[in-house]
Protein backbone atom coordinates (compact mmCIF):
# COMPACT_ATOMS: atom_id res chain seq x y z
CA UNK A 1 0.00 0.00 0.00
CA UNK A 2 1.28 3.47 -0.82
CA UNK A 3 0.07 6.51 1.11
CA UNK A 4 0.62 10.15 0.23
CA UNK A 5 2.30 12.13 2.99
CA UNK A 6 2.17 15.92 3.08
CA UNK A 7 5.10 17.78 4.61
CA UNK A 8 5.09 21.44 5.61
CA UNK A 9 7.00 23.82 7.85
CA UNK A 10 5.04 25.56 10.58
CA UNK A 11 6.07 27.41 13.71
CA UNK A 12 9.69 26.29 13.53
CA UNK A 13 8.82 22.60 13.15
CA UNK A 14 8.15 20.29 10.25
CA UNK A 15 4.73 18.66 10.12
CA UNK A 16 4.12 15.42 8.24
CA UNK A 17 0.58 14.15 7.83
CA UNK A 18 -1.32 11.58 5.88
CA UNK A 19 -4.68 12.95 4.67
CA UNK A 20 -5.99 9.45 3.87
CA UNK A 21 -5.50 8.37 7.51
CA UNK A 22 -7.42 10.85 9.70
CA UNK A 23 -5.55 11.91 12.80
CA UNK A 24 -2.22 10.49 11.62
CA UNK A 25 0.43 13.19 11.84
CA UNK A 26 3.82 13.98 13.35
CA UNK A 27 5.77 17.11 14.14
CA UNK A 28 9.54 17.42 14.68
CA UNK A 29 12.42 19.86 14.17
CA UNK A 30 13.48 18.17 10.90
CA UNK A 31 11.69 16.52 8.00
CA UNK A 32 13.64 13.31 8.51
CA UNK A 33 12.55 13.07 12.14
CA UNK A 34 8.91 13.96 11.38
CA UNK A 35 8.77 11.24 8.72
CA UNK A 36 10.40 8.73 11.07
CA UNK A 37 7.79 9.43 13.77
CA UNK A 38 4.95 9.31 11.23
CA UNK A 39 6.22 5.94 9.98
CA UNK A 40 6.20 4.55 13.53
CA UNK A 41 2.62 5.74 14.00
CA UNK A 42 1.51 4.21 10.71
CA UNK A 43 3.25 0.93 11.55
CA UNK A 44 1.46 0.84 14.89
CA UNK A 45 -1.88 1.71 13.32
CA UNK A 46 -1.66 -1.06 10.71
CA UNK A 47 -0.02 -3.70 12.95
CA UNK A 48 -2.00 -6.91 13.25
CA UNK A 49 -3.79 -7.22 16.57
CA UNK A 50 -4.65 -10.40 18.42
CA UNK A 51 -8.41 -10.48 18.83
CA UNK A 52 -10.91 -12.75 20.45
CA UNK A 53 -13.78 -13.03 18.00
CA UNK A 54 -17.30 -14.14 18.81
CA UNK A 55 -18.21 -17.66 17.66
CA UNK A 56 -19.21 -17.77 14.00
CA UNK A 57 -17.19 -14.66 13.09
CA UNK A 58 -14.61 -14.94 10.33
CA UNK A 59 -11.96 -12.52 9.12
CA UNK A 60 -11.84 -11.46 5.46
CA UNK A 61 -8.76 -9.62 4.15
CA UNK A 62 -9.27 -6.72 1.71
CA UNK A 63 -6.45 -5.18 -0.31
CA UNK A 64 -6.68 -1.37 -0.38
Amino acid sequence: MTLSVYVRSAHGNVQAFCPNVPGCSASAPTEKEALRILRLRLDDLFAPRARVLPPGTRVVELEV
